[in-house]
């Protein structure tokens, strides 16, 4: 019997595949020396919107910066209330601390892994009450202000009932779907059901770059404007600092690739 190592990870295949386009595509941006935004980043953002249907993508450096810049456009107050799951990367999760706020998780669906409907709507039931159309934690009057769902293995979460337990309680839904991009359900496709949905380009990632690179998407024009200025230091136009932001440009080498996996 021959012992062969199977690796859990690899994209020899694809590489040896797609090298020439893949390689040759590298040679243009080092030739035209756009490095940090160019026509890569704004035919990647523009291809990915046609993809999806949405009217905004602003693409970042990593989905880690998507969710993050996500939860500061939606202006997340300390010590508020978001409710997400346990079955995730950290930054599911990390990102809501990082904001000064509290992530209380939801248990999970046994057959699909994403954050189950009826023990979410339960723990709001149970700890949770409305007033003035905002929802407080009934123990420390805390506000409960959203939700970051998280899909998972190529498969949606249960938009269906999220969103009517979103819309009854007045909360707002940031959707990971970093692993589900290509996904849909009720012929809408994964990145579309949040108020933001969130994607990481890791090379891991069905549709992966060749280092970090993330983005988020969304509908609403205001905060696809906010989003925009999150991303470059607050700034809004040449020097225009218009709040307090981060460095998260996608580069344009991590563009150019994205532009060639996408189709």
């Amino acid at each position: 019997m021959t012992n062969k190592t199977v690796p859990a990870f690899s994209l020899a295949r694809h590489i040896s595949q797609h090298k020439a386009a893949l390689v040759a595509t590298l040679e243009t941006v080092i030739d035209q020396q756009q490095f940090v935004g160019g026509r890569y980043v704004e035919q990647f953002q523009a291809a990915l919107a046609t993809y999806l249907g949405v009217s905004s993508v602003i693409s970042c450096n990593s989905g880690t910066d998507a969710l993050w810049m996500a939860l500061a456009a939606l202006q997340l107050p300390p010590q508020a209330i978001v409710l997400t799951t346990p079955f995730s990367f950290i930054a599911s999760s990390s990102e809501i601390v990082a904001h000064q706020a509290h992530p209380v998780f939801i248990d999970i669906k046994a057959d699909t892994f994403t954050i189950d409907p009826d023990v979410l709507e339960q723990w709001l039931i149970d700890n949770a009450v409305i007033h003035n159309k905002k929802t407080l934690h009934k123990q420390t009057g805390f506000p409960v202000v959203g939700i970051v769902t998280v899909d998972l293995f190529g498969q949606c979460s249960d938009y269906l009932r999220i969103k009517e337990i979103a819309d009854q309680w007045h909360l707002w839904i940031v959707e990971d779907c970093a692993q589900a991009i290509g996904a849909t359900l009720d012929n809408k496709k994964a990145g579309t059901f949040g108020t933001i949905g969130t994607f990481s380009f890791y090379p891991t990632k069905n549709l992966g770059a060749f280092g970090d690179a993330g983005c988020c998407v969304t509908d609403d024009p205001a905060l696809a404007a906010t989003l925009f200025k999150l991303r470059n230091h607050g700034r809004h136009g040449t020097y225009a600092y218009e709040s307090l932001g981060i460095n998260s440009r996608m580069d344009g080498l991590q563009a150019a690739i994205l532009c060639q996996q996408l189709p």
